[in-house]
């Protein structure tokens, strides 16, 4: 159920005898979501507030007016509106009802409070061994073995040299025979593995019902801008938009909880006839 479309015809009309008949079957059923609701709106914390819509007690609400009433998803989302703007009311038949025209539309677009730490992992090949772990025996050029030392290669003279048997040569000490050794600067790996640790701070919009305009604290902080509007605003969303501020210094990012963008729409309602909030 989206609120867009919520009001699709004229404002006076929403308060007809039908419509308040609905809220006044739908206030007996569910008290209890009176309270709740007024909680959403003179909230402590307004900025840790998520969005009406997809919670629970709003899908109540719906499954309400959709499934036992058996009304349209446009009278549904009339009756959503007119029951969230007029808490207050004790008696849908008789009580005046709002009808949204003196509600405004806003959204807030801030950083987020937090700077979440990443990293990313690349990866490139050794150029000492040319990626392969290990190199050409420097000693014995690859061979294993070398000219014996004691025979200077002969392998005898007026005797049988004791040290390489006659052969002539040895077994490479450095490589063991091998004709190779690890290579010395990737450690055998092949390749090097490097991580670059980055820094993001998200970009957070609010869709925000308020009545009338809202007021601005002077700080620039998203906690104070929403303090000081507690108790005449619904957070209708709130969703990250990107993480457009991604730095590898910390120290190069925006102010995080800071409010750079608000757009608001006067008496919203009453200009287009809809709330479109999503």
């Amino acid at each position: 159920m989206k609120f867009i479309n919520i009001l699709n015809e004229n404002i006076s009309n929403l308060s007809n005898p039908f419509y308040r008949k609905c809220l006044n079957l739908f206030s007996s059923n569910h008290p209890e979501l009176k309270d709740y609701f007024l909680t959403r709106i003179n909230c402590s914390d307004c900025y840790q507030m998520d969005s009406i819509e997809g919670t629970h007690e709003f899908m109540e609400i719906e499954d309400f007016f959709l499934k036992e009433l058996h009304l349209s998803v446009e009278q549904t989302n009339d009756l959503i509106f007119l029951y969230i703007i007029n808490l207050n009311v004790d008696n849908f038949l008789t009580d005046e009802l709002s009808t949204g025209e003196e509600y405004t539309l806003s959204y807030i677009t801030c950083t987020d409070d937090d700077i979440s730490e990443d990293s990313d992992g690349t990866s490139y090949g050794c150029e000492n061994c040319d990626g392969e772990g290990s190199i050409e025996c420097g000693d014995c050029d690859g061979e294993g073995s070398i000219e014996c030392g004691d025979c200077e290669g002969r392998g005898s003279g007026n005797e049988t040299c004791n040290n390489c048997g006659g052969q002539g040569w040895e077994t490479c000490n450095n490589c063991g025979g091998q004709g190779w050794e690890t290579c010395n600067d990737c450690g055998g790996q092949g390749d090097f593995e490097e991580e670059e640790i980055y820094y993001t701070l998200s970009e957070i919009q609010y869709t925000v019902l308020s009545k009338g305009v809202l007021k601005d604290s002077g700080s620039g902080y998203v906690t104070d801008f929403f303090d000081i509007n507690k108790g005449d605003i619904y957070i209708i969303t709130k969703k990250t938009v990107s993480e457009i501020h991604k730095e590898l210094d910390e120290s190069n990012l925006p102010d995080s909880d800071t409010v750079f963008g608000v757009e608001s729409y006067e008496n919203y309602v009453t200009k287009f006839g809809t709330v479109g909030i999503f």
